[in-house]
């Protein structure tokens, strides 16, 4: 069942509750992770950080995956939906060069 939540956020009840954002008919979110998969106990099963349907976020990492107790299992670093490692992202230089070639 979907339910819209607020302007633009809506949740979806299945095993766990599903938020997600979107604008445009387009994941995206400039201000948090665009979809939030919570446990049915209430806690955060995973986030991911979208901008036009695209994995990015320039400040941590864009996808998290987390256990039953909140520690952190899993991340992935995307910039305008590349994949890059966590060494690249840590990079400014790389970093810096992904944002030239955005302009």
């Amino acid at each position: 069942m979907k339910t819209e939540l607020a302007n633009g956020c809506y949740s979806i009840k299945s095993e766990y509750r599903l938020e997600y954002y979107n604008q445009h008919g387009k994941l995206h979110r400039e201000d948090g992770p665009a979809i939030i998969a919570y446990n049915k106990d209430g806690s955060i099963n995973y986030e991911y950080y979208l901008i036009n349907h695209k994995q990015h976020r320039e400040d941590g990492p864009s996808y998290i995956g987390y256990t039953y107790d909140g520690s952190i299992y899993y991340e992935e670093h995307f910039l305008y939906g590349k994949y890059i490692t966590k060494e690249e992202f840590n990079d400014q230089r790389f970093v810096t060069q992904l944002h030239l070639e955005k302009i």
